[in-house]
């Protein structure tokens, strides 16, 4: 806990090369999303290129934040946990949307595989607070 009654977590080197790896893999897909959303969105059965270009903005913000809290020593523990709900909240929307939509064989394929990779990463940071926490 530091001066102001805020609970803190110890990045250790485990915390610290997954919040780093998550800020990369986000960022390379955020990126792909935001300069190809239209291929993307072909190639996925998607009509709306603008939302998925917004989405990969969205990403690249969220991912600017993540990055900057994998280079500090400590960060707030609730910061740790709104990570891994933000990642929650991408793995259900994600099973949400192959439930709903008519995607393509490559668009289902691409969302589940994505949606399991985040499914890790909040796993592990739900592990993370819990542990440090």
């Amino acid at each position: 806990m530091n001066q102001t009654g805020t609970k803190q977590v110890d990045l250790t080197k485990g915390l610290r090369w997954l919040l780093l790896f998550n800020a990369i893999s986000t960022g390379a897909f955020g990126f792909v999303l935001l300069l190809f959303g239209p291929f993307v969105g072909e190639i996925a059965g998607l009509d709306h290129s603008s939302a998925i270009r917004l989405t990969g903005f969205g990403l690249l913000v969220f991912i600017s934040f993540v990055y900057w809290a994998s280079r500090q020593r400590v960060m707030s523990a609730n910061m740790l946990l709104v990570f891994a709900f933000i990642d929650l909240i991408w793995v259900v929307d994600s099973i949400l949307l192959v439930s709903f939509l008519n995607l393509t064989l490559i668009g289902l394929i691409g969302t589940l595989l994505v949606a399991m990779l985040v499914a890790v990463f909040s796993i592990f940071e739900f592990y993370y607070y819990r542990t440090r926490y």
